[in-house]
């Protein structure tokens, strides 16, 4: 009776992270079905909570599943390809795993899976329930293959037998490990340092404090782990001077915070993404803008360029360089004409900076050359001479 109260008090927090478990054990989204047979609660505790499956996944970033288009001819040649493929009639398990349509796509067209090898004339396997010495030879198997003690919902996905198979031997799956000396993953039986360590290592693989939704996707124990154990996972990032700042929670001096540090990291002025990305802050990009008007209006307030003006003097510098270069090559100062022709540079790239291009070489402090004023020089020098 206490286990039904349980279930039925499910938050929805708990099913989030049910859902997420089951995703990282998948390798995939889950589906309907695939949940109901991998998750840790049934799909009427998301109906209760959500209204509906599609309301669940919009309200974590996700999209229902895009559900391939086939006939009932597709399904059948998949189901014989991979029958040649493996060498024997395929299981349900070895549908989803090497065949071309899930076994979803043949529960929609045939209701059941047995309907569908009948329809084909062929009988369902009823193999004999594995013995116990199997379960736990399967278990080690798994244990090898992941590296580490596998989770129950992992079992049915990376190893030989699923985890019905576990219960119906040994009760479940708690009573099956501790036939074996283990405990189960929970927040007891993993150390502040395994914590620490798998929490370091989400962080370098993404590049950045992960959000509690990475840490379902990525990390090794499930977040409740780190819940149990401060309180919530908040607390824990604040513990490891890593806090995640919400929406509601994010202030001027939280984000001016931020552009000074991740400022310092970079070694330059970031972008609004680059303060997102590297900072504290999740929403920086859309807090800047509703605390301060936009990034530009930012940045003026720091007193720091925008990028355009950043990269307006990144171009000044490249023009000035060349200008120079060509200066050497000819001699003189050389004209727009022979400035275009032998740099990448024409004259509306200089004149938006500038104006006119003798005004670009004047704010070098040099003189622009004229080659009729040049002329006219010449021409009284030699009137000179001859007087």
């Amino acid at each position: 009776m206490s286990e039904r109260r349980k279930r039925v008090e499910v938050t929805k927090e708990e099913l989030v992270e049910a859902f997420w478990e089951c995703h990282r054990a998948l390798g995939h989204q889950p589906s309907v079905l695939e949940l109901m047979a991998q998750g840790k609660y049934g799909i009427h505790f998301y109906r209760r909570e959500y209204g509906n499956w599609t309301q669940f996944l919009h309200s974590i970033g996700l999209d229902t599943l895009h559900i391939p288009q086939y006939t009932p001819r597709d399904l059948v040649s998949a189901f014989w390809e991979c029958h040649r493929a493996i060498g024997h009639q395929p299981t349900t398990n070895e549908i989803n795993a090497y065949g071309k349509f899930s076994l979803p796509c043949y529960l929609r067209e045939y209701g059941n899976w047995t309907k569908f090898l009948q329809s084909l004339g062929l009988k369902t396997q009823s193999p004999r329930a594995p013995s116990r010495k199997e379960l736990t030879e399967a278990f080690w198997e798994c244990h090898l293959k992941l590296g580490r003690q596998p989770a129950s919902t992992e079992i049915g996905v990376h190893g030989k037998y699923g985890l019905h198979s576990y219960a119906v031997r040994y009760g479940s799956w708690t009573k099956f490990l501790k036939s074996l000396g283990l405990d189960s993953l929970d927040a007891k039986a993993i150390s502040p340092k395994d914590l620490n360590a798998d929490y370091d290592r989400v962080k370098k693989r993404l590049g950045k404090i992960p959000t509690r939704k990475e840490m379902f996707q990525y990390g090794k124990y499930s977040v409740s782990v780190y819940e149990n154990r401060f309180g919530n996972f908040t607390k824990y990032q604040r513990s490891r001077n890593d806090r995640v700042l919400i929406r509601k929670n994010v202030t001027r001096k939280d984000l001016i915070a931020d552009f000074e540090m991740v400022k310092e990291k970079l070694g330059r002025v970031p972008t609004a993404k680059e303060i997102q990305l590297h900072g504290r802050c999740i929403t920086a990009s859309s807090s800047i803008i509703r605390l301060f008007g936009g990034y530009n209006a930012f940045l003026k307030k720091r007193k720091e360029k925008t990028p355009l003006e950043i990269k307006s003097l990144e171009h000044i510098k490249n023009v000035t360089s060349e200008f120079y270069r060509v200066k050497k090559k000819l001699g003189r100062i050389p004209t727009i004409k022979e400035f275009e022709s032998l740099t990448k540079y024409f004259q509306q790239t200089v004149f938006p900076a500038f104006g006119t291009w003798n005004a670009f070489v004047r704010s070098l402090g040099e003189t622009p050359y004229s080659p009729g004023a040049q002329k006219k020089k010449a021409k009284s020098g030699s009137r000179r001479q001859r007087g």
